[in-house]
């Protein structure tokens, strides 16, 4: 082998062991930089990597026509809302629908999202209005934004809210003719436990049975200060021929075994106050009707309930807001018993309910 031979295969083998040692390097570099990526994203999503474990994978649902970027941007979307909702993600962000359950007495709305009565309506009275006009109508005693009724709880410490999760009926509707029949909404986690709300009427009433059931949620459901939170908002209109009587004749009244009766002020002004003793009935009082949360189960432990209303503001009555602890047990299933009253202050129908102590 001659020197041009020599020099030209050492050349050779340089080349070679160079695109090697080249080729390993990239390598490297990529699954170091692979590496690093993957642990930026634990170390700045370590929650989202937990939920991701317990939680759908998809909860948003993509067009087959759907481009790389549509993909990238929903599954975002996708994981913001299982890191916010957690176990609930299935049910949050929906379009509300309204059901209708009724009697001969009532006729009330139920708002999917967050099952609540957000309209009622009384068949067998009027407004002044109506009365004025000499239309037959039908009394509403509030709707719309006039109503609200909902729990606060924590899951993975981030603070929720049932008003935020569609809740989906069992039944389409209710209008019980004779007897009783019940309507059922319930709201599914991913992990199999639920929430179940659960309305009963009787054919010829003004009361309406409501159940709520924590099931299965004993270890993904965290309480609120000393129990999960009840909240009742209603700002009901002016049904009456003066709003300024109507106004001095509305408040907030309660009832606790120890205590009596006690209420907040009448007059024109804001009032709030907490209870002292654990209580068995709250009444969102107007001149001549009532809406009333009666407690079947264990009592309302010290609630708080407030009055406020803009002079000004003819558009509602008085705004009315109470709100109470729920105990929690995060050993076992949870059920709450209340009854809801919608109809006139009427004494005898009042008399005739719960032994009497509505009267």
């Amino acid at each position: 082998m001659d020197k041009n031979q020599l020099i030209g295969w050492v050349l050779i083998v340089g080349i070679v062991l160079g695109f090697f040692a080249l080729n390993n390097e990239d390598q490297q570099v990529a699954a170091n930089q692979q590496e690093n990526t993957l642990t930026e994203k634990v170390d700045s999503n370590k929650a989202e990597t937990t939920v991701k474990k317990e939680l759908p994978i998809q909860v948003l649902q993509l067009d087959s026509n759907s481009s790389s970027e549509d993909s990238l941007n929903f599954q975002k979307a996708n994981n913001e809302l299982i890191l916010k909702y957690g176990i609930f993600a299935n049910a949050t962000e929906k379009t509300s629908k309204d059901y209708t359950i009724e009697n001969s007495k009532i006729k009330l709305t139920i708002n999917s999202n967050g099952a609540f009565v957000s309209k009622a309506v009384l068949k067998d009275f009027r407004s002044y209005a109506d009365y004025n006009k000499n239309e037959k109508g039908e009394l509403v005693l509030f709707e719309g934004l006039g109503n609200e009724q909902n729990i606060e709880f924590r899951h993975k410490g981030i603070p929720q809210n049932t008003s935020n999760f569609e809740f989906v009926p069992n039944v389409e509707g209710l209008n019980v003719e004779k007897d009783q029949q019940s309507i059922s909404f319930k709201l599914n986690a991913s992990t199999g436990g639920y929430i179940l709300y659960t309305y009963t009427l009787k054919a010829d009433d003004y009361l309406v049975d409501f159940n709520v059931s924590f099931s299965g949620l004993e270890q993904m459901v965290e309480p609120i200060d000393d129990g999960l939170k009840l909240n009742w908002i209603q700002k009901p209109a002016s049904i009456e021929k003066s709003i300024k009587i109507e106004r001095q004749g509305s408040s907030v009244f309660w009832h606790s075994k120890e205590d009596g009766y006690d209420w907040l002020s009448e007059q024109t002004a804001d009032d709030e106050e907490k209870s002292e003793f654990a209580t068995d009935w709250i009444s969102f009082k107007q001149q001549f009707f009532s809406t009333i949360l009666i407690v079947k189960g264990k009592d309302l432990t010290y609630p708080t309930m407030s009055i406020h209303y803009d002079e000004d503001d003819s558009t509602y009555l008085k705004e009315y807001s109470a709100s109470s602890p729920l105990k929690f047990n995060s050993n076992t299933s949870n059920n709450f018993e209340f009854q809801w009253y919608f109809g006139p202050n009427d004494y005898d129908i009042l008399a005739s309910i719960d032994d009497g102590k509505l009267e």
